[in-house]
């Protein structure tokens, strides 16, 4: 029979290097879950423009998504909510402009992180963190930011 030393070489990389390797699937982990939060994201949106197309056509300007590689950003009213990709997390902010003053009031409100199977909220100044990240915590964030525009005053 023909000996294979092709098995036997990589069990002893695998030895030699198992504290490495170990890092390595952690972090492969966290980048998969983080792709799969960004996606999810991304279809979100996709989906909402796809049927907002003839409304945001007919806003003049006042309902516009932004798509770029490393972030989203929808935009209503000078209001925003962005979503921004970076290597450990997806930053969710929000603000709004001041046309009067000529600047941007923003706040970063939470932090998309890896969690144990799925990517967590850590919310900025909030004992309460690490809810699992959903279509749910999408459609929190769009309430939150846009749900004033449709108040009438009395």
């Amino acid at each position: 029979m023909f000996y294979d030393y092709r098995d036997e070489f990589i069990k002893k990389l695998k030895v030699m290097y198992s504290e490495e390797l170990v890092h390595y699937n952690e972090e492969q982990m966290k980048q998969k879950q983080l792709n799969t939060a960004e996606n999810l994201i991304r279809k979100y949106f996709n989906d909402l423009e796809k049927e907002m197309k003839p409304l945001i056509e007919v806003s003049h300007g006042n309902i516009e998504l932004i798509k770029e590689e490393q972030y989203i950003k929808f935009i209503m009213n000078h209001e925003y909510l962005k979503f921004t990709r970076f290597e450990h997390s997806i930053k969710v902010e929000m603000g709004i402009y001041n046309e009067e003053e000529d600047y941007v009031e923003a706040r970063i409100l939470s932090d998309i992180i890896p969690g144990k199977k799925k990517c967590v909220i850590k919310k900025v100044r909030s004992l309460h963190n690490y809810s699992t990240f959903d279509v749910q915590t999408i459609n929190h964030y769009m309430n939150r930011m846009f749900e004033k525009n449709f108040r009438t005053k009395k």
